[in-house]
């Protein structure tokens, strides 16, 4: 996906069942624990997509860390 479609961006969200809803995961009354855990599963998930990126197709490249092309596009 990322050579054919690039430049691509991954978005590692949770499913529809964790983001919305009366127990919703972005809620005041969520544990701070678990939204830390989360945060760390986030990241290695992001790791794994890179690894896996580089194993198939090392020619393609990271954008640098907050890259001006990661806003929302203007008309």
């Amino acid at each position: 996906m990322a050579r054919v479609c690039s430049p691509a961006y991954f978005k590692i969200e949770p499913g529809v069942a964790l983001a919305a809803g009366a127990g919703a995961l972005y809620k005041p009354w969520v544990d701070p624990g678990f939204l830390a855990w989360f945060a760390r599963e986030k990241v290695k998930y992001a790791q794994i997509i890179h690894e896996m990126i580089q194993a198939t197709n090392p020619e393609l490249k990271l954008s640098p860390q907050g890259s001006p092309d990661l806003a929302i596009p203007q008309p």
